[in-house]
């Protein structure tokens, strides 16, 4: 080792966004050698959640009092002015609106951070010679459809930053004994607690690409995932019922006090198919009391993982489901006969009432592609990591998984009447659009303007006054449009 100044990725994320740079190595992008000290997980902002109207709304639903999903309120007027690709129509682009920091609009978030790799390291290549890596940090790792409990930088903390800059440590992984992350943050309705998991593992390891033992420190070996809860105001941290080796992840509170989230307790393993090894328990989603207790199974019917649910502002549920039924696994081939195409792109976008009821797909159940009014076609990969505007459509990251950190396109649409994920011919929602054309989600750098790479972006979220936040994958910095 050369030199090792302390950085760190940041992940804002209160719901859960993540930003990273691309992974493979045959694929870098060295934009992002600029990008000074952290990675971005994108969420919503607390007072999202604890204002009074939205409160209101959200006892309205309770009680039944809700619009219902067949008539959802829409802003017309506040309507997304980035690219619409169904129409065709080609909607007056804004130019990106800094956030994280600008005076004109504090945020007070609640984010993780972990141990960005930093200077320059000495490695041995696979032919016994030298080199020196100038950019480390293209092979820091970050969480996504594939990297689930374990192989992404560690150790973390979670931190409350409010609005006036002032930031406290919630929890303090560098204080443990063994290796953890703390992720998954998700803002109580009343504004003033955060619900989180914590990741552990036995060890970290170094990172490895075609030979090379890297610098790079990933958690590894896993061991489970825990439940906890932070008070804001005075940092309070209780644990939730748990049972070891368990992976509880991905937690969001209800609007009837109970919480949701994801949990491996059930055991499931992927259907074994030709060219489908399982490797691992996959999660299902669980509604419980708030401390934990009288856990339930509501998605028995998911043949593989189902987490990350996302609260929407209609009382209902959406969550990421890894697809493995009705021969999607197959819709590729990968050039091969009967081969299976690249699974962990097969995540697409359900719907559910809060008890795991009248579930239907809200987006990617048919794996149309989206064309631009640029012409630019965009598949539909790993559709993962929720959020939603203030205008109620519903945004979510499409990647390509592993080597890309969980960033690519955004996607946003005005959900459709229950139960249609779509119209005819293409099953995709009449308002869907891009957030930023400029931005792609194939395994490949990202585009370049005048010899600069244009990065990816990824983890939405809706904002106060109808922006939608998202993660950007050369500047770490959260930005509006």
């Amino acid at each position: 080792m050369i030199n090792k100044p302390i950085r760190y990725f940041i992940f804002i994320c209160l719901i859960l966004g993540v930003s990273g740079f691309t992974q493979n190595a045959s694929q870098r992008d060295p934009s992002v050698s600029r990008a000074e000290g952290y990675f971005v997980y994108s969420g919503l902002a607390p007072f999202n959640f604890f204002s009074v109207s939205l409160w209101d709304t959200y006892k309205g639903i309770k009680l039944n009092k809700a619009p219902s999903r067949d008539e959802p309120e829409l802003g017309s007027e506040e309507r997304n002015k980035s690219e619409q690709v169904v129409n065709g129509e080609k909607k007056q682009s804004q130019t990106p609106k800094k956030l994280a920091g600008a005076s004109q609009q504090p945020l007070e978030i609640v984010y993780t951070r972990v141990p960005r790799t930093h200077g320059q390291h000495k490695v041995k290549l696979k032919n016994g010679k030298g080199y020196v890596l100038e950019s480390p940090d293209i092979w820091d790792m970050l969480p996504d459809s594939r990297v689930k409990f374990s192989g992404f930088n560690a150790p973390g903390q979670l931190v409350h930053r409010k609005a006036d800059g002032t930031e406290n440590i919630l929890y303090d992984c560098f204080a443990e004994k063994s290796p953890c992350v703390p992720l998954d943050p998700s803002i109580s309705l009343d504004g003033k607690r955060v619900l989180f998991s914590v990741y552990r593992g036995l060890k970290l390891r170094n990172g490895w690409w075609e030979g090379s033992t890297l610098p790079n420190k990933l958690l590894s070996k896993p061991t489970g995932a825990q439940l906890y809860v932070a008070d804001l105001k005075t940092g309070e941290v209780k644990s939730l019922a748990h049972k070891v080796g368990n992976f509880d992840v991905s937690p969001i509170w209800l609007p009837n006090g109970q919480i949701m989230f994801a949990s491996t307790r059930s055991v499931l393993y992927r259907p074994w198919l030709n060219g489908i090894t399982p490797r691992g328990k996959e999660p299902q989603l669980y509604i419980a009391d708030s401390d934990g207790t009288n856990a339930r199974n509501i998605s028995p019917h998911e043949l593989a993982t189902a987490m990350h649910p996302y609260l929407m502002s209609n009382g209902r549920v959406a969550y990421s489901s890894l697809w493995m039924s009705h021969n999607l696994a197959y819709i590729g081939t990968n050039g091969g006969v009967n081969w299976p195409t690249t699974i962990d792109n097969m995540w697409v976008v359900m719907d559910t009432d809060r008890e795991g009821g009248d579930m239907a797909a809200l987006l990617g159940g048919h794996r149309a592609s989206i064309k631009g009014a640029g012409g630019r076609t965009k598949t539909m990969k790993a559709l993962h990591f929720l959020g939603q505007r203030e205008n109620n459509d519903v945004c979510v990251d499409n990647y390509y998984r592993a080597n890309n950190l969980g960033l690519g396109d955004v996607f946003c649409w005005t959900p459709e009447a229950s139960g249609v994920e779509g119209r005819l011919p293409n099953f995709l929602p009449r308002n869907i659009y891009s957030v930023a054309t400029w931005s792609k989600s194939n395994d490949e750098p990202s585009w370049k303007v005048k010899g600069i790479y244009q990065g990816k972006i990824g983890y939405p979220e809706g904002i106060n006054d109808n922006p939608v936040s998202y993660t950007h994958l050369t500047l770490p910095t959260i930005y509006s449009v």
